[in-house]
């Protein structure tokens, strides 16, 4: 099996980006190599060997028009870390499955009763930077802004090339 990553476009989610680098440095920290990055919203059309892929990031429904984005394809193992979804979800019912053996971990509440009341085993489990270490202690009475490229800021490892 083959261990993926959600790749996010700059400019979409600041948030989502992070948290693949924090997802990336997860694998990296368990000996796990990641062989594919896969758009978000793209992975129905991945053929190959079987991925595992962990779903974490904003999704954005708009109507039917947006339901392929939701696709799953059958050689996709999806797991819903961090799950968030909003939009026109009038009909999202209707028009989405999401597939998983697992529940599926919402990075909120809202889309955790959301899920739930579609039938969807669903839990709240907050972002994936919940598994940041907590800061030492100290007396922290400052806020610094870095006022630079998100791209210069985040990018390790040659990890820029996936955006």
């Amino acid at each position: 099996m083959k261990y993926g990553l959600p790749s996010v476009p700059w400019g979409h989610n600041i948030g989502d980006a992070v948290q693949s680098l924090l997802l990336r440095d997860l694998y990296e920290e368990h000996g796990v190599k990641c062989s594919e990055y896969i758009p978000v919203g793209q992975s129905f059309g991945y053929k190959g060997e079987k991925l595992l892929l962990p779903m974490n990031s904003c999704n954005v429904y708009g109507g039917s028009m947006d339901a392929k984005k939701f696709s799953a394809s059958p050689d996709v193992d999806y797991r819903y870390l961090g799950f968030h979804l909003h939009g026109d979800l009038r009909t999202f019912q209707k028009n989405v499955r999401l597939e998983s053996d697992y529940p599926i971990g919402c990075q909120d509440v809202p889309t955790r009763n959301f899920l739930r009341s579609l039938g969807y085993n669903a839990y709240f489990s907050g972002c994936i930077s919940m598994t940041l270490p907590k800061r030492q202690e100290g007396d922290y009475n400052l806020v610094y802004v870095i006022d630079d490229d998100a791209k210069n800021i985040l990018c390790k490892k040659g990890y820029d090339a996936q955006y």
